[in-house]
């Protein structure tokens, strides 16, 4: 697996993305009717499809900074496909703000890092703990890694803890293709672009 982030500052993105969560149920209908149904996922996997409308390659215009068109055909031929995955930042629940993952015991320490869903939040690109609204510092007052919290000093019984940060769910592409038609000189259409979570 590789830890590189997909590039979802590209200024072509269409804002119009589809979420789609999905889980596994296996339903056996009788004779009567009736059915047993058995689950084999307790979290969802999403795809996120969107659109998008143009990269540009370098010399576009003065203000086109880097070479969009090649960032995103390496980043897709470096994973080649859908065969290696990446991290990408969930647009619609990516960046919780004050999201609550926890209730001060008075001594447990180890908390787990959750999204605005109540999902495991696991790869942290940055995040500020809160604890009864009182900013922590990271280092002293907890460490953090791969989602899990420890705090040096169990939060008081009862105190709210909550964080804001950004994180990244580990996906890959839907497919192997990638298409780009140029409708300009230096600008081109990618088409649809879907990725899948991976568990």
């Amino acid at each position: 697996m590789s830890s590189l982030l997909f590039p979802s500052t590209l200024k072509g993105l269409d804002i119009e993305v589809d979420r789609t969560s999905q889980f596994s149920t296996m339903i056996q209908t009788s004779a009567s009717g009736k059915e047993q149904r058995a689950t084999f996922w307790t979290v969802p996997r999403w795809t996120y499809e969107w659109t998008l409308n143009f990269v540009r390659q370098a010399g576009f215009s003065a203000k086109t900074l880097s070479d969009e068109l090649l960032q995103l055909a390496s980043f897709f031929n470096t994973m080649r496909g859908a065969w290696d995955s990446f991290y990408f930042i969930d647009p619609v629940n990516g960046s919780p703000t004050a999201c609550p993952f926890g209730t001060g015991t008075g001594a447990q320490t180890v908390f787990q890092l959750v999204d605005n869903e109540g999902y495991s939040a696991g790869i942290i690109q940055s995040a500020a703990i809160y604890v009864n609204g009182v900013l922590q510092t990271s280092g002293v007052s907890y460490n953090a890694t791969t989602g899990v919290v420890t705090f040096t000093t169990a939060p008081a019984n009862g105190l709210p803890i909550t964080w804001t940060g950004q994180f990244a769910r580990i996906c890959r592409f839907d497919d192997d293709t990638m298409t780009f038609k140029r409708f300009m000189q230096l600008a081109w259409d990618g088409g649809t672009v879907k990725v899948i979570t991976l568990k």
